[in-house]
């Protein structure tokens, strides 16, 4: 049976947001993996975990996919994506060093870089990557 079927732009912006996201968590553990965990003490450790990790590097470029394919009938569209989308990082990213669980600088300093080294590559890829797996013809064919 041939299951060949046209990909909408909400399909395809749904699977590269998967995509990012998939290289996203595998950047963050990379990440994590070389600098540890180990400053930022078990408080934090309960917020920074794999599941954390997973769900902090996927959901934004799903959303991203979802938000890219709105913009399918704008020529500009990628300019768009990458605005939108890099002020969102860099405001998250600022954002973050307001959050304050604990007291103790020694701990939210370690927490702070690594979260906002999440942030900041959840960011990368849903800004730059994703509209690159989306028009790239060759990736097209091979993923879709």
């Amino acid at each position: 049976m041939n299951y060949e079927f046209q990909q909408t732009n909400l399909s395809r912006g749904l699977l590269a947001g998967l995509l990012a996201g998939l290289i996203s968590v595998a950047v963050n553990l990379i990440i994590i993996f070389c600098f540890g965990t180990s400053g930022i003490g078990s408080r934090y450790s309960v917020i920074i975990n794999p599941f954390t990790i997973f769900l902090g590097g996927v959901i934004p470029t799903i959303f991203g996919g979802i938000v890219y394919s709105f913009f399918s009938g704008i020529k500009s569209r990628n300019l768009m994506h990458v605005v939108i989308f890099g002020v969102l990082t860099f405001l998250c990213a600022k954002n973050t060093y307001h959050i304050h669980l604990i007291n103790d600088p020694g701990v939210e300093k370690p927490f702070h870089q690594i979260l906002v080294s999440m942030i900041i590559v959840a960011g990368l890829c849903a800004t730059f990557i994703m509209p690159i797996i989306i028009n790239n013809k060759k990736l097209q064919q091979a993923l879709f």
